[in-house]
Order: structure tokens, then sequence, then C-alpha cells
């Protein structure tokens, strides 16, 4: 889940009119709203899980993108600045633009918007939020394997998530063979014979 927000919120950064890109945290739920205008907001708003093998599962997510930004004029028929008010209006259109079909090529499938709908508005400012569909395959760790993940589209209009498992058995040490002396057999030094003397007899001349 964790790369699906960032990967969004690189992918918003590229739009120049956004003053504010975070998580939602609940920002505008403070009387005086914790961002800058304009601004959008990323959640998830559910998951469905369905069961694979060995305890994998795929994922069906919806995502939010909660878009706000202040009244800057009247909308009116007669106000010669009415265009403005429709600020915002753009603003979707341009995030739509980025956001449709992205995915970051390997961690879920890419988006497909669902919906779109005006969230609040309080005469300060206005919100609408965008929900997108993706998914993803969330794999059970095992010891000793490592896992390879790889998300594409089977459908254009259903994304659905694929799976490539490739096992990496552990390693084990290898145990190193001891190395046994080599005896070198000494040498024995070779006993030198005595020499005899014959006695010499004294009455011979």
């Amino acid at each position: 889940m964790k790369q699906i927000f960032l990967s969004i919120q690189n992918r918003l950064a590229e739009i120049e009119e956004l003053s504010y890109i975070d998580k939602d945290w609940g920002q505008l739920q403070y009387e005086q709203p914790t961002v800058q205008w304009p601004c959008a907001l990323i959640d998830v708003a559910n998951i469905d899980y369905t069961q694979q093998g060995k305890g994998a599962q795929t994922a069906q997510a919806s995502i939010t993108i909660t878009v706000a930004d202040t009244i800057p004029a009247t909308s009116s028929y007669q106000s010669p600045t009415r265009e403005d008010s429709y600020a915002i209006i753009d603003l979707l259109e341009e995030i739509h633009q980025k956001l449709q079909l992205f995915s970051n090529g390997s961690t879920f499938t890419p988006l497909m918007r669902t919906n779109l709908m005006k969230a609040a508005a309080n005469g300060e400012y206005v919100v609408y939020q965008m929900t997108y569909k993706t998914a993803f395959t969330v794999l059970k760790r095992e010891t000793g394997k490592r896992y390879v993940t790889v998300s594409q589209v089977v459908s254009r209009h259903e994304p659905a998530a694929v799976t490539i498992q490739v096992d990496i058995p552990s390693e084990t040490p290898t145990e190193t063979p001891t190395e046994t002396p080599v005896e070198t057999p000494t040498e024995t030094p070779e006993e030198t014979p005595e020499e005899t003397t014959e006695p010499t007899d004294p009455q011979q001349p």
C-alpha cells in the first residue's frame, strides 16, 4: 500500500497548480484546514481480498483523491470573473489525465476512475472526491524464499493482478573440510659401525 501512495503522490507532483499533496489525515476536518490551496489528499476507501494459494491474496482497492480549493470569485452569470470560480473543475480534469491508467509498472495495476462526487462546500472552499480502482497481490513471506510480484492488466475494463513467484532456496552454510596434517616420516640416523682394533702382542717384534 505504501508504494501506491508514494507513486500517486509523485505523479500528482507533476501538476504545477497543486500547492499541497499529502495522504488524507483529516486535514480538512479542522476549522482552519492545515493545507495550502488547492490541495490533493490521497487515501484508501476500501480493499477487498480474495484468496490464492500458499496464503497469498489478491487485493482490489479503491483509492480516493480528495481535491479542495477556495472559492476566489462568484460564478454568477453576470460576474466578469465567473470563469475563475471553475478553476477546480479544470484541476479535476488535469488530475484525472495524470492518474487514469497510471501504474508504476510492478506494484499495482493501472488506475481506473469509477466515481466523482462533491464531498463538501462551506462558502469558503469546495471539496470534490474522485475514486480509482486498482489491484495488487499480497504474498505471505516464507523463510528461505524470496518472491517477485508482477502486476499487469488482463483486461482494459477489469484490472487483475498476475503474480510470478520465484523461489530462491535459502543459503545453507557449507562445511569446510578439516585438513588432516600429513605426517612426514622422520629420518632415522644411520648407525655408524664402531671400529674395533686388534690388541697388539707386546712380544712381537
